[in-house]
């Protein structure tokens, strides 16, 4: 009797998505507390239809076992426009992806995507 077992191969290993999301009041003067980039604690963050997290108390979010290949990242916290981003996965390494997304105005609608 031979014993084997199939592994997978190295190119199809999973890789990891992490990063930070702040937040910014891209209306506030240059130089406040209000113009500067905070992390959003709760944002949630999705990896396609793969993955999806929240970010810690810093605003950091880490999701292993992510397929390699390209996908879409999405971002959204509340009080906040969301973003969405194209990357590539990398089998056995750590894609880093940071978000800075811009604070709602009230008065005003913000598109963190444009066509």
């Amino acid at each position: 009797t031979v014993n084997f077992a199939l592994t997978p191969s190295a190119a199809n290993a999973p890789g990891v998505v992490e990063g930070i999301v702040s937040g910014r009041d891209f209306t506030a003067k240059s130089g406040t507390s209000a113009a500067q980039a905070t992390p959003i604690a709760h944002a949630s963050v999705s990896v396609g239809t793969v993955a999806t997290t929240t970010t810690d108390a810093n605003g950091h979010y880490r999701m292993p076992n992510i397929p390699p290949g390209a996908c879409r990242i999405a971002v959204a916290a509340a009080g906040y426009g969301s973003q969405t981003r194209s990357s590539t996965v990398v089998a056995n390494q750590t894609t880093t992806a940071n978000f800075i997304l811009a604070k709602n105005d009230p008065g005003q609608t913000h598109n963190q995507n444009p066509p």
